[in-house]
């Protein structure tokens, strides 16, 4: 047994591993998380670490091609590549954060209405109860006092299931190939919400015997994860535009395990069917979009981007394969929505000045989806970059500097690049959406921007580079989370059941991968200008 010894954040862990394993998995091994966008095979470049002391592997072909020379020979390396051949210590350059669970604030909430009984329709049945919101790169988790119809507490951690990948074809695909990998995927959402029950209850000192109902809503790929259930499905273009089974075979170890009253009610809402899950569906009630006649827009901002659209009297919906850009991963100077996080970017006035704003006020770190359309929206402004997504000619690096010094941040061609292929991926579902329900842009209403991506958006910059439909502001809500808020509703809802069969009679789901002109459609909208029809 030999010892990594680990230095972040001005900490430092000794960590006990056998030879023979990444730097990588021994430190999601250690419950540290080095940021890696693909799952682990050296082609996102971002999990670097720098070697300090101790006997490593050599350099890989894959880290030559992702680091300078001048970086291997100062000791940087690639987590994912490097195996430590003894006691070694390291520097985690880009630590995402230790698994830990933040508190979930009110303002990041979309208000719940409940009926105007005191009384929960369970206050007989259970004292308390959980509701659930599975995110490819979040986990949000709420608890309730059923009988006074109460949020007593929320949280919300980085999905640690992120060591296999950033986005989900990255985790099926590794799920698919190893058994063992699948049950691991599973059980790191299992011990997960375990741990924040755990939180739960060393807050509250209350009696978690007392759980005695849980609502778990996610996009489907994690549902058959966190489930074992059909996830080799997911990877079948035939499943597409099909219902997938997410169905727990038995519900008692979990509870055993949680340490809940076993005989609780854990209820996982089935997805529509394909990419599209029932955090989609939970949005839809969270914001009454079906309430009204008019044209209504729902999207889902996230590493799986999902698209609602309400016609009057039919939902049609489809997902999006936007990628990790909206979450900050994906992108060289990115970094989820948290302290740190540049998430606000404007044009000063001056000849090439700009102000940003950061998240909790710290000294800037990395920049968030919402800082990214900021800055995309004023590199086009100023003329340094085309609608294209090209830099100007005289622009030599084919990159914008905005902070330099120890902390330098730099957007560079590739990262507009990956915000465009994001960005197109929405634009053309969208369009995709419009012409299969026979409508215009014109005809939208009511446009809902969800997830933790929408909280900060600046709507006409949005618009201004094709990533909103461009109608009134005022008629654009961002919402935030939608999903976790409609689990909630479900959690109290002794209807549900009948209201989501309701709402998928009324559903039409969209295979974008067989969509007619979906290429076209995608080309189109990698255009960094207004979203159009044509």
């Amino acid at each position: 047994m030999h010892i990594l010894r680990v230095a972040f954040n001005n900490k430092e862990r000794r960590v006990p591993f056998n030879p023979g394993i990444s730097a990588l998995k021994i430190l999601a091994q250690s419950n540290l998380m080095a940021r890696s966008d693909c799952g682990g095979t050296g082609a996102c470049g971002a999990c670097i670490i720098r070697v300090i002391s101790g006997n490593v592997n050599n350099p890989t072909d894959k880290e030559g091609a992702t680091l300078s020379s001048k970086q291997i020979q100062q000791g940087f390396r690639l987590a994912c590549q490097t195996k430590p051949l003894g006691d070694v210590q390291i520097n985690v350059e880009n630590l995402t954060q230790e698994p830990a669970w933040s508190d979930y604030s009110a303002n990041e909430y979309i208000s719940v209405e409940f009926p105007s009984s005191k009384t929960s329709p369970f206050s007989r049945k259970h004292k308390l109860g959980i509701a659930v919101d599975l995110g490819t790169t979040q986990l949000r988790i709420s608890f309730w006092d059923m009988q006074t119809m109460t949020r007593l507490a929320g949280f919300s951690g980085i999905n640690p299931q992120a060591i296999y990948g950033s986005d989900v074809l990255s985790r099926l695909t590794t799920a698919s190939i190893s058994q063992k990998h699948a049950k691991e995927m599973s059980n790191m959402i299992k011990h997960a919400i375990s741990d924040v029950i755990r939180l739960f209850h060393s807050r509250k000192l209350c009696d978690i015997k007392e759980i005695g109902h849980i609502v778990i809503v996610g996009n489907t790929p994690m549902l058959t994860l966190f489930t074992g259930n059909n996830y080799k499905l997911m990877l079948n273009v035939n499943s597409w535009s099909s219902f997938i089974d997410c169905s727990p075979k038995e519900t008692k170890s979990l509870c055993g395990l949680w340490g809940i009253n076993l005989d609780a009610s854990v209820e996982i809402v089935e997805p529509l069917g394909g990419f599209v899950g029932s955090d989609v569906l939970a949005g839809v009630f969270a914001a009454k979009m079906t309430d009204n006649s008019g044209g209504a827009l729902l999207i889902d901002f996230g590493t799986n981007s999902e698209i609602a659209l309400w016609d009057g009297s039919c939902l049609w919906a489809t997902s999006a394969a936007g990628g990790p850009a909206f979450e900050g991963s994906g992108i060289s100077c990115g970094m989820p929505a948290g302290p740190g996080a540049i998430y606000k970017f404007e044009d000063n006035g001056s000849s090439s000045g700009f102000n940003y704003e950061v998240i909790g006020d710290d000294n800037a770190k990395g920049i968030c989806g919402s800082g990214l359309v900021d800055i995309i929206a004023y590199l086009i402004e100023r003329n340094i970059v085309n609608k294209a997504g090209l830099f100007r000619k005289d622009i030599v690096d084919k990159s914008f500097l905005i902070l330099s010094g120890q902390n330098e941040i730099v957007l560079k061609k590739q990262d507009v690049d990956a915000f465009q292929r994001a960005k197109a991926a929405i634009g053309a579902g969208v369009i995709c959406l419009l012409r299969k329900a026979g409508m215009n842009i014109k005809d939208l209403e009511r446009i809902y921007v969800c997830g933790a991506f929408g909280r900060c958006l600046n709507i006409k910059n949005a618009q201004k580079i094709g990533l909103l439909p461009d109608i009134t502001p005022q008629n654009i809500e961002l919402c935030g989370n939608t999903s976790l808020a409609g689990c909630e509703l479900l959690l109290f809802s002794p209807a549900k059941q009948e209201a989501i069969k309701l709402l998928k009679e009324k559903t039409r789901l969209i295979n974008m991968s067989q969509a007619p002109r979906f290429e076209e459609l995608f080309i189109n909208n990698l255009y960094l200008q207004c979203m159009k029809m044509e």
